[in-house]
């Protein structure tokens, strides 16, 4: 039994041992209160200066509210700088480890520490030796500069100076405001066919930049434009390896943005590849300088050619906006429902021409019809000399003429379903649409014809009462 006892004890003082060994014969002594090592407002911080051992010195400095890295002309990481700002304005010490310790290289604090220095609008700095992880792992050491105490603190506030050069880099390599662009030229490859420019007005809509002055669709023209400023590298090319392709001669796709004033700035995209599972892409800005590697799928935006932008929702106006529709169906139309009708909107009630209230939302579904109109195809037809039918809406901006074609191609779809379609001519342009417009028309001349024939009953037996009196 003695000799068992004797084990017990041999073992547990062993694990103390061991437990001291690789603790570094530590002891953290738990601060009863918050202890307080480093207070700032955010706002105050206008450098950082990280020394890591064996690299070159970094410097980040604020001016005029951008941040950038001394020496390198590029921008700083953003993410990077509102971290350290959050955790270093407000830190407190978890533990308080030791005071002038004798090694400090147990701490990570010796020659090899790395060293940061914070410097305040006020002229104030702050500095400290940023050490190891704590043997929990979830807490690292630090030293304040003066000062010769040893604290731990959350892991969050110190494992980041350990990063390498790029972590410090703004990823978003191709930053700018979206609303500032007013014109853009694209060039797919090195074909100037599939070259195109393209201009914004003062109430934020795009056009073909060219004779025409066609519109192009907006919201595709704001997802590319939005796409190229949230570009983040994956990592970065400083030093081309000049027997490597990187597919910029020509590049894949290149776009040129205008801002207002005089910048430019030219994004290229080159080759494409797989890594792992992420397909990738390389960039380059103002075709020089950097590559940048980020994801692929930025010239998928941008169409093939110039039709892919063309604006398909054609008619620009709100529905709620229309204040009177005219149609009319012709008898080339072969629809059962010939003739025309009008109607207005007053007080928020669609009437007849003669004042009457029209029952149900017809009249609102030919307005939604026109309001939400998209184009399926663009085409180069004559406007018919007898259309199938027309329409005449009103706002208070403009008065707008549609006609209405015959029948076009319909669609089938992959599972063998057929789609009809109809040409409709908008300022002598061809487009080919669905025939919606066209059915919600039908209707409304078909009530139209029903309050009109109901009206002559009326008429017709006031008239016999009249006689028989």
């Amino acid at each position: 039994m003695k000799e068992l006892r004797g084990a017990l004890l041999a073992l547990v003082v062993l694990g103390v041992v061991a437990v001291l060994y690789f603790s570094g014969g530590t002891q953290e002594v738990k601060t009863e209160e918050s202890k307080e090592i480093f207070r700032f407002e955010k706002h105050e911080l206008i450098r950082v200066e990280i020394e890591q051992p064996g690299r070159e010195p970094l410097v980040l400095t604020e001016s005029e509210g951008a941040w950038t890295i001394e020496g390198k002309d590029l921008v700083a990481s953003t993410n990077m700088i509102n971290r350290i700002k959050h955790q270093l304005h407000d830190l407190d010490a978890r533990t308080e480890v030791a005071q002038s310790p004798e090694n400090p290289t147990l701490y990570g604090l010796g020659e090899n520490a790395i060293r940061v220095k914070l410097s305040l609008r006020s002229d104030r700095t702050i500095s400290f030796l940023a050490g190891d992880p704590n043997p929990s792992a979830v807490s690292y050491y630090i030293q304040p500069i003066p000062g010769d105490t040893v604290y731990t603190v959350k892991k969050s506030a110190m494992d980041y100076y350990s990063l390498d050069f790029d972590s410090f880099r703004e990823p978003r390599f191709a930053r700018f405001d979206s609303k500032d662009v007013h014109r853009i030229y694209i060039e797919r490859g090195d074909t100037s066919e599939r070259s195109y420019s393209f201009e914004k007005n003062e109430k934020g809509y795009w056009f073909m930049d060219s004779a025409s002055r066609e519109q192009v669709d907006s919201e595709a023209m704001q997802r590319i434009i939005a796409k190229a400023a949230s570009l983040k590298a994956r990592r970065y090319i400083d030093t081309e390896d000049p027997h490597f392709n990187y597919g910029f001669n020509p590049p894949v796709v290149s776009m040129t943005l205008e801002f207002h004033g005089s910048d430019t700035l030219r994004i290229q995209q080159g080759k494409s590849f797989s890594e792992g599972r992420e397909n990738l892409a390389y960039y380059r800005l103002n075709g020089s300088g950097s590559i940048y590697v980020s994801r692929s799928g930025w010239q998928d935006l941008i169409p093939e050619d110039k039709d892919g932008l063309r604006n398909r929702k054609i008619m620009n106006v709100e529905w709620e906006d229309i204040q009177s529709i005219t149609g009319t169906i012709y008898p080339e139309a072969g629809s059962d429902q010939v003739g025309n009708a009008t109607v207005r909107q007053v007080a928020a009630e669609w009437v007849w021409d003669d004042g009457s209230i029209v029952p149900g939302s017809t009249p609102k579904r030919v307005a939604q019809a026109i309001s939400r109109l998209r184009v399926l195809s663009f085409e180069e037809r004559e406007v018919p000399a007898q259309p199938a039918a027309e329409l005449i809406f009103v706002t208070e901006e403009r008065q707008q003429r549609v006609v209405l074609g015959g029948e076009a191609e319909p669609f089938v779809d992959a599972e063998g379903n057929s789609y009809s379609r109809r040409y409709l001519w908008l300022e002598n342009k061809a487009f080919v649409i669905d025939t919606h417009l066209f059915r919600v028309l039908e209707d409304m001349i078909r009530e139209y014809g029903r309050k009109d024939t109901a009206d002559q009953e009326k008429r017709d037996r006031q008239n016999r009462i009249k006689k028989g009196n």
